[in-house]
Parts: C-alpha cells; sequence; structure tokens
C-alpha cells in the first residue's frame, strides 16, 4: 500500500449523537499535527491517553484497500473520527495531474501543505467543510512541482465507516512511497 496512516484524532461528529453538518465543518476546521508537519517519527497523545503513530502496511486486504485506505483496517477506527494518509510522490518534472477521489464521508486533501480545491458543488463546501464528500468520486486538478510532493488526506469518517479512494489520470512516470525519499 503507498500510504502511511495516522489517527483517530478527536471529532465532533456524533459527540452528541446527532447528524450533523455544522459538526464536521468544526472538526476539519481543526488543524492536528499533521497538517503542520509531516514527522513519520511522530508520536501524539489520542484522545483516550494512548499513543497515535504513523502506520505503514503492505496488506491490501479490504474495502477499498486496493485504490485507498480503510482506516478501520489500517487504524482500528470505526467511524467518526478524523485520520490521516500520507503519500509521496516522485515527478520527474513540473506537471499537472487530475485527481479523482471518493470518501466515507468527508475529506479535504492537501498537496505540499496547500489545501485541493476539488470539483464539488460550492454550497456542500460551504455546509460542511469539505472539498469531497460520499462515495461519487470527485474530481480536482493538482499541479506537481519536479521532486518530493506530499500528498496529504484528511478524512472525516461518517456514521458507518472511514475510508477514502484515490486515482490519478496518466500517472505515467510518478513513483509513489509511503514514506520520504529518505526513509526509503
Amino acid at each position: 500500500n503507498l500510504w502511511s496512516t495516522i489517527g483517530p484524532f478527536p471529532s465532533d461528529y456524533l459527540k452528541d449523537g446527532g447528524h450533523n453538518e455544522a459538526d464536521v465543518k468544526k472538526s476539519l476546521a481543526v488543524m492536528y499535527p499533521p497538517e503542520r508537519e509531516i514527522r513519520m517519527d511522530a508520536v501524539y497523545k489520542s484522545d483516550d491517553g494512548g499513543e497515535l503513530r504513523w502506520l505503514q502496511s503492505d496488506s491490501l486486504d479490504g474495502p477499498v484497500m486496493t485504490e485507498g485506505v480503510n482506516f478501520k483496517i489500517r487504524n482500528g477506527v470505526k467511524r467518526s473520527k478524523i485520520c490521516y494518509a500520507v503519500t509521496f510522490i516522485e515527478s520527474p518534472s513540473d506537471r499537472t495531474a487530475e485527481i479523482r477521489v471518493s470518501c466515507d464521508y468527508w475529506a479535504n486533501l492537501f498537496l505540499n501543505g496547500k489545501e485541493i480545491e476539488s470539483s464539488r458543488n460550492p454550497s456542500g463546501r460551504r455546509k460542511d467543510g469539505a472539498w469531497f464528500n460520499g462515495v461519487t468520486r470527485i474530481a480536482a486538478s493538482i499541479a506537481l512541482k519536479k521532486g518530493q510532493n506530499i500528498l496529504l488526506a484528511k478524512v472525516q469518517g461518517g456514521s458507518g465507516g472511514s475510508s477514502f479512494t484515490f486515482s490519478m489520470t496518466d500517472p505515467g512516470d510518478l513513483k509513489f512511497a509511503p514514506g520520504p525519499a529518505s526513509n526509503k
């Protein structure tokens, strides 16, 4: 698998038992450590007092694992929490690419620290704070720089699961890895 994962981080979604888009928006607005810096050796405290670390796995067993990440399988997260996944993309030149993302159930992606804007309906984005939402794949254009690019996914799990899928049109000679080039 080409993704490293970490989580769960706290979320207000389903905290009081309700399905509230305002709680999703509030939770997605919280900037947890993976959004400030990607340190593969970092250890963070979880909301239950445990430790959170970046995890890597070669396993592709389970739903969506061949095309993304299922946080229930990778991190033991059943639903309604914030989780992150990161992949490192080595590009031999500056280039644009189109990605398609689906999720269970809300997500924002960041390329080299900059939030990726998708083709999702702006009214949905204003309500819940997510550029990606639901099982229908949503497209976005990204600009890769020559060298290493860091793609970070922040996923707010829904009431039934926590996962996302990712695809890129014509990846060509790009190289994807779950860790930075110096950690290979």
